[in-house]
């Protein structure tokens, strides 16, 4: 991820919660909306309309998933974490987390099946460099998606679960 994400992550752990809101927000989600952009660019550049045809659909899958998990995050989590955090307490319920984690879980599963239909399509087709952007982009977006997911997880999420009942392991 590099010394700037390798910096943000540092700075992260020491952050209030509503300042690590606002740093995933405007860094660490830009990031990830940027590389989804370049995926729906990807495969409008692809000269083939039968892959078009085929991923399309996955691409707005993604979209509708990656902004699902954000308006959740945005409009429902993080308000809810910053009052606990000003109230001095914890989640007495795991089900906002776990519906983020439920978010993240289909998010892998679209990325495998995206990436594995252009690891097959490249299979047959090694030729197309657009192909081999696309899936180099793709991987680089499962990527960013994961590790998003584990710094929620371990500097914001976790300052909110109660030790002995973790909410996910």
């Amino acid at each position: 991820m590099g010394e700037i994400h390798k910096n943000r992550e540092n700075l992260f752990s020491l952050l209030s919660a509503q300042d690590s809101i606002r740093l995933l927000t405007s860094h660490f989600y830009q990031d990830l909306f940027y590389r989804l952009y370049l995926i729906i660019q990807g495969i409008r550049n692809l000269d083939t309309d039968n892959y078009t045809a085929q991923l399309q659909p996955l691409s707005r899958k993604l979209t509708i998933e990656i902004e699902e998990m954000f308006r959740k995050e945005r409009f429902t989590l993080f308000p809810l974490l910053e009052q606990l955090e000003r109230e001095n307490r914890k989640l007495n319920d795991c089900r906002p987390l776990n519906n983020i984690k439920a978010h993240h879980a289909l998010l892998q599963k679209i990325m495998a099946e995206l990436i594995g239909f252009l690891e097959t399509t490249l299979e047959e087709e090694r030729s197309s460099q657009n192909l081999v952007l696309l899936l180099e982009r793709a991987n680089e977006l499962r990527n960013n998606i994961d590790h998003l997911q584990v710094q929620k997880e371990k500097y914001l999420f976790n300052r909110f679960v109660n030790s002995p009942n973790p909410c996910y392991e």
